[in-house]
C-alpha cells in the first residue's frame, strides 16, 4: 500500500524512503564497480607496463589499491543523498552533478599521467566505476521525483 500525503496547496505526494535505504541499495552497484576497475586496472597495466602518474612529487605507479580505493562510492551516495534532501527533482539533479564532475575530472589524468595511452586508461577507469556506482544509485527508489500528477486518482 502506498501512502500520499497532500499538502496545504493540494499537491499530493508520495513519501520516498529514507538515507539507509540508498546506502544499502548502492552495495550491488559498489561491488560491480569493484570488480569491473581490479579487471580493467589488470588489463590496463598488463597493456602499458603500468599506470604511471606525476604529481608533482615525481613518477608513482597507480597500484591496485589506489584503482579500488577510487572505487569507494561515498562521494556518490553523498551527492545522491544531498541531490534528495535539497532538490525537487533528485534524480535529474544528480545526474547532471555527476556528469559535470565526470567531464571534469576526465582532464586531471592528461594532466597528470606519463603518456596519453595511461590517460586514456586511468579515464577508461573512471567511466568502469562511475557506469554501475551512478547508474545504479540513479535508479534507486530513495532517489525518485517528486510526483508529476498532483491530482488523486
Amino acid at each position: 500500500m502506498t501512502t500520499r500525503i497532500i499538502s496545504s496547496d493540494g499537491v499530493a505526494s508520495t513519501p520516498t524512503p529514507s538515507g539507509p535505504r540508498l546506502a544499502r541499495g548502492s552495495v550491488g552497484p559498489a561491488v560491480l564497480a569493484l570488480a569491473g576497475v581490479v579487471g580493467t586496472w589488470l588489463v590496463a597495466t598488463g597493456v602499458t607496463g603500468g599506470l604511471v602518474v606525476d604529481q608533482g612529487s615525481g613518477p608513482e605507479e597507480v597500484g591496485v589499491l589506489a584503482a579500488v580505493g577510487a572505487t569507494i562510492c561515498g562521494v556518490g551516495i553523498g551527492l545522491a543523498f544531498l541531490a534528495r534532501r535539497f532538490s525537487a527533482r533528485p534524480r535529474r539533479t544528480f545526474l547532471a552533478v555527476c556528469a559535470v564532475a565526470l567531464a571534469a575530472y576526465g582532464v586531471v589524468p592528461f594532466l597528470v599521467a606519463e603518456s596519453a595511452a595511461v590517460a586514456i586508461w586511468l579515464n577508461v577507469l573512471h567511466l568502469v566505476v562511475a557506469v554501475p556506482v551512478v547508474g545504479g544509485l540513479a535508479r534507486l527508489p530513495a532517489l525518485g521525483e517528486a510526483d508529476p500528477d498532483p491530482v488523486i486518482g
